[in-house]
């Protein structure tokens, strides 16, 4: 079977069209629990949140990132330098 991202945009596309005031730390932690999205790691399903939370027009800021990355045991350990440099980069995400 090939997982993609697809259903995780869709999840987050959903769960915001429904609540606009959802946490992105708790959608991260929902999307960690699926076993079908376990396998790509925590920064990509964090770049498809904040990448689609963005396409939504929802307001989020440099705080909610912190918090989001400290519930990922992959990212915990990183640097000041390396978290900044993430939240740099999920803050203005890639337009497609």
């Amino acid at each position: 079977m090939i997982h993609t991202l697809e259903g995780a945009a869709q999840l987050v596309e959903l769960t915001y069209s429904r609540n606009r005031n959802s946490r992105p730390s708790a959608m991260f932690r929902k999307l960690r629990r699926m076993r079908e999205w376990q396998v790509f790691g925590d920064y990509p399903l964090l770049a498809i949140l904040f990448q689609k939370v963005d396409e939504l027009g929802v307001p989020y800021n440099r705080n909610q990132i912190r918090r989001t990355l400290d519930q990922s045991p992959e990212l915990r350990g990183l640097s000041r330098r390396e978290k900044r440099f993430m939240m740099d980069a999920l803050e203005r995400p890639p337009r497609l």
